[in-house]
């Protein structure tokens, strides 16, 4: 009776390293073949479940990471489009041109907050540095409303752009501007101020001919 135990024992431990292992060796018509054994007979049934249920968890999982990584691999794109996009608009609303040798332009539309002021400081520097440019001029046409964040900021714009060896000039200032920026409380003494875009590209100009050198 022990011996008959034991080789069951073992026999089951057979079956459960198998599982474990992702495989078994028991099959619906190995069961129907089984010796007269209930015993037997119930183990390898219940084995024969749990290696189907495991196998069954196991392909589940499978799917479940598939569709993760699919996902993933959805948001990593909208991720990456939704950036081209943003810099595509950053660029499309900061545009540099350059106007003239060592010249560069920038127009101004609408208004400017903190975060577009910053952008755009940040795009003209970089526009300093790469082109070696000695004039920068921002054409300001389009901005309807100037407050006191942005009256700092082109002054911040004059100091930075002559760090770099490069002059900076504010070109069609319209009157309602004209009339807050003499009433904010910022000293505008290092920023040079022309009527329209014309008169800034002529001074531009003739500063840069070699006889103004």
């Amino acid at each position: 009776m022990s011996d008959s135990r034991e080789e069951l024992a073992k026999q089951v431990v057979g079956y459960l390293v198998e599982i474990f292992a992702g495989k078994c060796s028991i099959t619906q018509e190995s069961l129907q073949n089984t010796p007269d054994d209930p015993a037997l007979g119930e183990i390898q049934a219940g084995l024969l479940f749990l290696h189907e249920e495991l196998v069954a968890r196991e392909r589940e999982r499978a799917v479940a990471m598939d569709e993760l990584q699919t996902a993933l691999a959805g948001l990593r794109s909208q991720h990456d489009a939704l950036l081209r996009s943003k810099a595509l608009t950053d660029e499309l609303s900061t545009p540099i041109v350059k106007a003239g040798n060592g010249i560069l332009m920038m127009p101004l539309i609408g208004t400017l907050d903190d975060a577009r002021s910053t952008l755009v400081l940040e795009r003209i520097l970089s526009a300093i540095k790469e082109e070696r440019a000695r004039f920068v001029i921002l054409d300001i046409t389009g901005v309807p409303t100037i407050d006191q964040s942005s009256a700092r900021y082109f002054v911040r714009f004059a100091s930075a752009t002559r760090l770099l060896g490069a002059r900076a000039m504010l070109a069609g200032i319209r009157p309602a501007v004209a009339q807050s920026l003499a009433t904010l409380n910022v000293d505008l003494a290092g920023l040079v101020a022309v009527r329209n875009l014309e008169e800034a590209l002529r001074i531009c100009s003739e500063k840069s001919s070699p006889a103004s050198r």
